[in-house]
């Protein structure tokens, strides 16, 4: 009998704890990290364009580096070789 009431009490913990997570996993009013989406956003590209055209690497992120650094929000996400 003692070891269902064990098993019983770490379920219930586990329910507890499972309620408490759920509403965070919403998300909803979070704010969104604009770096790290961008960063996944340009990493995605550079796996896409790799696939496509085998070429080096150093020549795809020139592409994506003159592409960004029209736009004053993301040039400094790339910087320079040099």
């Amino acid at each position: 009998m003692l070891h269902l009431d064990m098993h019983e009490a770490q379920r219930q913990m586990l329910d507890m704890r499972i309620k408490v997570i759920r509403p965070s996993e919403r998300a909803e009013g979070c704010r969104v990290d604009v770096h790290a989406f961008y960063y996944q956003q340009q990493l995605s590209e550079l796996k896409r364009l790799a696939a496509e055209y085998p070429r080096p690497v150093s020549e795809i992120y020139d592409e994506l580096a003159s592409n960004a650094s029209t736009s004053l929000d993301t040039a400094a996400y790339f910087p320079s070789w040099d």
